[in-house]
């Protein structure tokens, strides 16, 4: 079998483990990871049943158990009857549930010695065995019955468990670490992020199961939406350890065929991916050898520059239409040429990312017109359409996205300086049945999200050669935690922002996964709410019946942002 299987057998059957895969040779120098608890210090022995738990509460605790995987989840299996403790497999998927679930004793079920518990709550999704959290879109409910039968010596133990690992959010939150991998646009060098959850115990052998993780490759999801610069044949030549100089060693085999420019890349994802796992420098190797003779260690400064290429530009000022015009915020200053001099009807517009050109949505009649280019040239996009969506860009400031009538997707993109309509292959949307009512590229130009009947859907754009594009891996997030959305808009690029509708709507912040989501305060605001904006860096912008609001964060107070702006205001950031 050959390294790369072996480490991929480690990674894909316990990557929610990984303390058995340890297996790779050491180098001379650094301390390695101990093959059994991949720590140098004794893993302490799990606690398991205090002893006086009623039926109940077993099983309750035993959920609370089964998030912690250090020896096969041995903690958990301490709640199972002999010799069911050593045959339970705790090497599968979680799934993930609310942290408001409830265990109850059913009545009249079971004799004196065994009892049936029914455990209710609501699934949010799956943790995979290649770490990958996913959301449940449908199934939401959990109702199950768990088998417990008393021991000879008085405790309950659990008979026949749940064929789920079922796991509270909050516990995983305690339990796991979020990484997010450093994979790269096809377009180019820039980083985009593929998160990840890995055990956070034992601390020490975090780095080895990022870099297993990061070899393997981007989640499923994003295979066809993103590279790597790492080679199919490149491994990890021993673990990834710290030395007695407080530097963190990556030793890589399989590089040898890369140019300078690819072995940089390869520097720019290892790095940043360890990031959130170790403050360490990082020292380099390629089969033993330093990457780069000229450098030997590395920190995330070194590579900073291939993270900000999605960046807003400062010298793009935030914008809004109000009353059919383009106006600066938060002053309401007139944009200049066609969109701030009324001369347009404008329904909605959008900036690229470096505030050179603008897109606007205007209205004629019972129709809609796109027009494109520098706020002073704007020409006429032939897309025929009785509504059009807001418009994003994609970060090269060349191409944008917007949905016609609801119900199909367009990319506009310049070919020698106009602006042609193509079709994108949407049908991942489309077969959903239902209207898609706001559309939003991530400023990577990676994922989309989509309001599609009320419904917040994210997937990854592909690249099918040449302009071709395609939506792909489309799901549902926090299907169970929203009310009907109306608007959407990436705060971060793996974060979303949502306004929901009617007169109790709320704003909330969205993992682009799912995993997770927060609900804004909402002092100050009077839903319902009429458009919403975010970017990177920038304040949450939030549209009601008595104007425009914005925030720093869910804990924060919603301020006004100016007395004299209407209701009805469409605000927007770049992208």
């Amino acid at each position: 079998m050959t390294r790369r299987v072996l480490l991929a057998a480690c990674a894909i059957g316990g990557v929610l483990l990984f303390t058995g895969c340890a297996a790779i040779p050491e180098s001379g120098n650094p301390k390695p990871i101990n093959a059994t608890t991949g720590d140098t210090a004794r893993t302490p022995e799990p606690a398991g049943p205090k002893g006086a738990e009623d039926a109940a509460a077993l099983v309750r605790n035993f959920v609370g158990a089964s998030a912690k995987p250090e020896g096969k989840r041995a903690e958990a299996r301490q709640y199972l009857v002999p010799p069911l403790n050593n045959s339970w497999d705790g090497n599968r998927a979680l799934t993930v549930i609310e942290d408001n679930f409830s265990t109850q004793v059913l009545a009249d079920a079971g004799s004196g010695d065994s009892q049936l518990v029914t455990v209710r709550g609501r699934r949010i999704g799956q943790l995979g065995t290649d770490s990958v959290f996913t959301a449940t879109t449908d199934a939401l409910d959990l109702e199950l019955t768990v088998k417990v039968a008393k021991q000879k010596d008085g405790q309950w133990r659990i008979q026949e468990p749940p064929a789920e690992i079922l796991v509270a959010r909050e516990d995983l939150d305690a339990n796991y670490k979020q990484v997010r991998l450093a994979f790269l646009d096809p377009g180019g060098p820039s980083i985009v992020r593929d998160t990840r959850y890995i055990p956070l115990r034992p601390n020490s052998s975090m780095p080895q199961r990022t870099m297993e993780l990061l070899i393997l490759g981007p989640a499923a999801a994003l295979r066809n939406a993103v590279r790597t610069a790492l080679p199919g044949g490149a491994n990890l030549v021993t673990n990834v350890t710290e030395d007695s100089g407080g530097a963190m060693e990556v030793n890589l085999s399989g590089l040898n065929e890369l140019s300078k420019e690819d072995r940089q890349l390869v520097a720019a994802q290892v790095v940043i991916s360890l990031q959130a796992v170790s403050n360490s420098r990082i020292r380099l190797k390629t089969d033993g050898v330093p990457m780069f003779p000229e450098k030997h260690e590395w920190r995330p400064g070194d590579v900073s520059r291939y993270e900000n290429n999605f960046a807003l530009s400062p010298e793009a000022k935030d914008l809004a239409v109000v009353n059919g015009v383009l106006r600066y915020l938060p002053g309401g200053e007139p944009f200049p040429g066609q969109a701030g001099d009324g001369a347009l009807s404008v329904v909605t517009a959008a900036q690229s990312i470096k505030g050179d050109r603008i897109a606007v949505v205007s209205r004629s009649g019972s129709k809609v017109t796109l027009r494109v280019g520098p706020p002073g040239n704007l020409k006429l996009v032939s897309l025929a359409a009785d509504e059009l969506s807001r418009p994003t860009w994609r970060p090269d400031g060349a191409e944008l996205w917007t949905v016609v009538d609801h119900s199909t997707v367009m990319q506009v993109v310049e070919q020698g300086g106009n602006w042609k309509a193509l079709r994108v292959n949407a049908e991942e949307l489309a077969k959903l049945g239902e209207p898609i009512t706001d559309l939003r590229l991530s400023r990577d130009g990676i994922r989309v999200a989509a309001v599609v009947g009320g419904k917040l859907m994210v997937g990854s754009v592909v690249r099918e050669g040449g302009e071709a594009a395609s939506i792909r891996s489309v799901r549902q997030l926090a299907a169970g935690a929203l009310a009907t959305v109306i608007g959407v808009d990436w705060a971060q690029s793996d974060q979303l922002v949502v306004a929901t509708a009617g007169s109790s709507g709320q704003v909330v912040r969205v993992q682009a996964d799912g995993q997770s989501w927060q609900r804004f305060q909402s002092t100050n605001l009077s839903p319902e709410f009429t458009a919403i904006t975010a970017a990177p860096g920038r304040a949450i912008l939030v549209a009601d019946r008595r104007g425009l609001w914005t925030t720093q964060g869910p804990e924060e107070l919603w301020n006004q942002v100016s007395p004299t702006l209407p209701s009805g205001v469409v605000p927007f950031y770049p992208g």
